[in-house]
């Protein structure tokens, strides 16, 4: 069981959403957020450092800098999340998803951390931006560091050569640069469109682990799950 549960929230305005420092993977998460709202925060909605989080059935959206930042590498497992950012109430520079592995210090020395896992499964990613998704990872200056992410059947808004999104061991049934037809991202509306590419795409056995959205609907009996944290119910 995770040492700190979210189950349910919605956590709506303010400056950050939720902090999460230094929380170590011993084979557990530190933090499970399920079922959530994360929503218009000035910074971020999310800001972990070399943490261990699993998200599911969960929405990120709508903050002044990145939805969710991952920094200094950690454990990052997330399920059906929909991460979209159209903020509109001041300017934005940064891609919806941010994920590092280093920091540096005062004196300009790098520290890099291992990234042991950075999943993104049945998931959307997407914004008002060009690109949606900045992957910061250096390798370790020994050699030795663990640099492991992954886009398993997730819909992206990015700017990585084609050349990049066809390595299947980074990126496998992914969708770039579609449309997800959200009903309407200004209202805060993040159900699908019956016409959306986000429908049925998603990967039965990882959705078969969390078979119910977050509006209470099954995932798995129509003709295949829908990517993001709410199923289409036609």
């Amino acid at each position: 069981f995770p040492s700190h549960d979210i189950n349910g929230a919605v956590i709506r305005n303010g400056l950050i959403g939720i902090v999460a420092d230094s929380l170590a993977w011993d084979g557990t998460p530190a933090l499970q957020i399920s079922n959530t709202r994360i929503e218009h925060k000035s910074r971020q909605g999310l800001l972990a450092r070399s943490s261990s989080i699993i998200a599911y059935n969960t929405l990120f959206a709508n903050c002044g800098d990145a939805v969710v930042k991952l920094t200094f590498g950690g454990h990052y497992e997330f399920y059906h999340c929909t991460i979209a950012n159209f903020y509109r109430w001041g300017f934005r520079s940064s891609p919806a998803l941010v994920t590092s592995n280093y920091s540096i210090d005062n004196t300009g020395a790098i520290t890099t951390n291992n990234l042991t896992k950075a999943l993104f499964s049945n998931s959307i990613i997407h914004g008002s931006l060009g690109n949606e998704i900045e992957l910061d990872l250096r390798e370790a200056t020994n050699g030795n560091g663990v640099i492991n992410y992954r886009f398993d059947h997730s819909l992206l808004r990015t700017t990585l050569n084609q050349t990049i999104l066809d390595d299947t061991t980074r990126f496998r049934g992914v969708i770039a640069n579609k449309n997800p037809l959200f009903i309407s991202q200004q209202d805060g509306n993040f159900q699908l469109d019956t016409l959306s590419v986000a429908k049925d795409a998603g990967d039965f056995i990882a959705a078969s682990r969390f078979p119910i959205d977050y509006k209470g609907n099954s995932r798995i009996i129509d003709d295949g799950p829908d990517l993001g944290f709410i199923e289409r119910v036609e």
